[in-house]
């Protein structure tokens, strides 16, 4: 098929105010996505959409502590992934349990 382009597991992101580490969650529009690399504010860098990664995970939704179980869907809300469906745009699954109030890293699958 000569206009297929890739699997769509990476996209290119453009580094925000500050720039962000390799391993960031990160969104692009509704995309959530991983870093690959450190990217620089204003470079252009790599970022997975696909995968299982270590993600740090707060147990909050909303505006209360919420524990989190394994398979629930996790929101990316203000630079961390947490449970505020409210406020946060879909991220992934949590493949880990995370205690109400906690902030845990667990594996987070990425789709």
């Amino acid at each position: 098929m000569k206009n297929y382009v890739g699997k769509g597991e990476r996209i290119t992101v453009t580094g925000p105010s500050g720039g962000l580490l390799s391993g960031a969650p990160y969104v692009v529009g509704s995309i959530p996505c991983v870093c690959s690399v450190d990217i620089a504010e204003g470079a252009a860098g790599a970022a997975a959409t696909k995968g299982i990664f270590t993600l740090p995970v707060r147990g909050y939704a909303a505006s209360a502590n919420a524990a989190a179980t394994k398979g629930a869907q996790l929101y990316y809300d203000v630079g961390e992934i947490n449970l505020d469906s409210t406020n946060g745009t879909p991220f992934g699954f949590a493949l880990e349990p995370v205690t109400s109030g906690e902030t845990t890293t667990i594996e987070v699958l990425v789709k």
